[in-house]
């Protein structure tokens, strides 16, 4: 005789049903995204089992739902922790000088030094005088030397290089700061930003 177990999983009629023995049965939902079990179902109706596949199929579907919200909400808010950050600007003249020595930035020599990729003075690197300090580089021969960051401002973007450290926020050539605020850098002073970190062949590096 065919048990329970035989006949959910076809080729049964209600007689056969009721003389059937109640046996254990475990099934595998292995359309869904994991595999799910039911066991001991052989007491119920056959008229119960397609609802009860229905409630792991819906299970399911909602744990997927839920799992990929939640990834792409943390995706979200990552990206957003190391995208555009609002940050100070303000100019150092010293930065204009083209003949201003690179031996004397936290970028000098050392691997990641901007005179180790053959530039000697601020003239001579390729964004200039769009250059400046910047907070990520902490100190000499910084990883981050040679960064590149786009900088807005009421809507005006200008890419900075970054070139040596600074203790907050960005400090740049004044000819810099008067690109991106219609030469107002003496007036103003120092302005908020936000500040976003390119590629650095957008500097020309």
């Amino acid at each position: 005789m065919r048990t329970r177990t035989d006949l959910y999983l076809g080729n049964w009629n209600s007689k056969e049903l009721n003389n059937a023995p109640p046996t254990s049965m475990a099934f595998s939902e292995v359309n869904d995204i994991d595999i799910y079990k039911a066991w001991d179902i052989g007491p119920y109706s056959p008229a119960h089992a397609p609802s009860l596949f229905s409630s792991f199929r819906l299970h399911a579907v909602l744990t997927n739902l839920t799992n990929v919200v939640i990834m792409k909400f943390t995706a979200a808010i990552a990206l957003l922790a190391t995208s555009a950050a609002a940050v100070r600007l303000q100019y150092d003249p010293t930065y204009d000088n083209r003949d201003g020595s690179l031996g004397t930035t936290a970028c000098s020599d050392g691997p990641n030094g901007l005179i180790t990729k053959g530039f000697s003075t601020f003239g001579s690197l390729p964004n200039f005088p769009r250059i400046g300090a910047v907070d990520a580089i902490t100190g000499w021969n910084s990883p981050q030397c040679g960064s590149c960051w786009q900088v807005t401002w009421n809507g005006k973007s200008i890419n900075i290089l970054g070139m040596d450290v600074a203790g907050n926020g960005f400090n740049v050539a004044q000819a810099a700061m008067d690109e991106l605020t219609d030469g107002q850098a003496v007036a103003l002073g120092n302005i908020d930003v936000q500040a976003t970190q390119v590629d650095a062949s957008v500097c020309g590096l």
